[in-house]
């Protein structure tokens, strides 16, 4: 397995016999992640959507490369947990799972386990009082409203 990005990963599973060791991508609660995986078998594509499973599949592809069909994996964890991929992929033609080897996604939190939702507060920085910007803004406006005063009386005048 190696890493072409920050978020994406390439898994080889073209070949079952030689990805009999379960393979992980670990994700965070709410971060998109995505796995590139090599399949030759039937077209799969995302099952139907269990609302509990904590897990969204999406998948793009396939993509035809040298090695074969290569599909791209997007997936978003809302629950902490370990969940297979081939639980949420079908094949095109059929309900029956893909017979993809194990690939795992350990989707866990960055909380503590005894956060309850509280805040941290935070001090309020004390007031700075705005006398200087005030009493420069009273300067300006003078300096620019008695040249024109001034004007304005000789022209009466």
């Amino acid at each position: 397995m190696s890493a072409t990005s920050a978020s994406t990963q390439v898994v080889d599973v073209t070949n079952p016999s030689e990805a009999g060791i379960a393979e992980s991508v670990v994700a965070n609660v709410g971060i998109e992640r995505s796995v590139q995986v090599g399949y030759d078998g039937p077209t799969l594509v995302v099952a139907e959507e269990k609302t509990t499973a904590g897990l969204k599949v999406r998948l793009d592809g396939p993509t035809e490369t040298e090695d074969g069909l290569r599909y791209e994996i997007h997936f978003v964890g809302s629950k902490p947990g370990t969940y297979q991929v081939k639980d949420f992929l079908t094949h095109s033609n059929s309900d029956q799972r893909a017979a993809l080897p194990s690939l795992e996604i350990i989707v866990r939190t960055v909380l503590p386990r005894d956060f309850k939702g509280e805040l941290a507060g935070i001090d309020q920085p004390p007031m700075v009082q705005p006398l200087r910007y005030r009493l420069l803004m009273v300067v300006l406006v003078t300096i620019w409203l008695v040249p024109l005063a001034w004007l304005g009386l000789r022209r009466v005048a």
